[in-house]
């Protein structure tokens, strides 16, 4: 079984509604908040060390009792279950994955941005011969963005709107410069970590081109056949599948993770 985390759209699976089975939870083979929040109670009362929010195969050894818990374990067990029968104390609820809800905000901040530039396509420009004539690195927040659309101007590159995107949306710059400049696909190559197709997920990037890259798109939908957000020409941005985009780029697609 893989390893379940929340992600921004949820994990789906049989893998899943399995787990969900095992814990007590409706079953909507989702791997949501809520099922995150019942593995952490479930690892609380099996007397994990350390519990966390994600599932794997030893959580599902202790659900179905092929793998029993250690002698520690139990101790700590009984010591939580103690505390919770305890009618003078009222327990606290178990803690938010805060990081895990910043990238999940993150990632939804930045598909919304991808949807607001395709559905204003006359609005976004890109340089004439290639030749940028502005920078974007102080356009910041989503208020920049349509004050730039409502005026018709804002003329960009391929590297531009990513950048852009993730700047708005609330990420680390995946030139890793802070913002302070534009960047290019070979900045983004230095930037961001490289990823697996199969781990791509909504935000991340990839560049097309061998070397230093020919041209990036924005992960809008992901899958076996990535949706990508791109804008390469003057009649973009549009969204295209990865292999339809594939056909028109040079070999060497390379996936990289949005630094968040």
């Amino acid at each position: 079984m893989r390893v379940l985390k929340v992600t921004q759209p949820p994990t789906q699976g049989a893998d899943v509604r399995m787990l969900q089975k095992l814990l007590g939870v409706p079953v909507t083979g989702r791997y949501d908040q809520g099922s995150a929040n019942a593995v952490y109670r479930k690892k609380l009362w099996l007397g994990y060390q350390t519990p966390d929010h994600s599932a794997g195969d030893k959580l599902i050894a202790y659900l179905n009792g092929t793998l029993k818990p250690t002698p520690a374990m139990v101790k700590r067990a009984t010591a939580y279950r103690k505390h919770m029968n305890d009618p003078h104390r009222r327990p606290a609820p178990p803690p938010v994955d805060k990081r895990a809800a910043h990238e999940a905000a993150v990632r939804a901040n930045a598909v919304s941005l991808m949807h607001l530039l395709l559905n204003n396509n006359p609005s976004v420009h890109y340089p004439v011969h290639d030749v940028r004539t502005r920078t974007i690195f102080g356009i910041a927040t989503l208020a920049q963005v349509q004050r730039e659309l409502a005026a018709g101007r804002l003329t960009i590159d391929c590297s531009q709107s990513v950048t852009l995107i993730a700047h708005v949306a609330g990420a680390k710059d995946p030139n890793g410069g802070g913002f302070r400049a534009d960047g290019f696909t070979g900045t983004l190559l230095r930037g961001c970590q490289g990823i697996t197709l199969a781990q791509a997920r909504a935000g991340d990037l990839c560049v097309f081109g061998p070397g230093t890259g020919h041209h990036v798109v924005m992960v809008l939908q992901p899958g076996p056949d990535p949706l990508h957000f791109s804008h390469g020409q003057e009649k973009d941005p549009i969204a295209i599948r990865h292999s339809v985009e594939s056909r028109f780029q040079p070999p060497g697609a390379r996936f990289l993770r949005l630094p968040i």
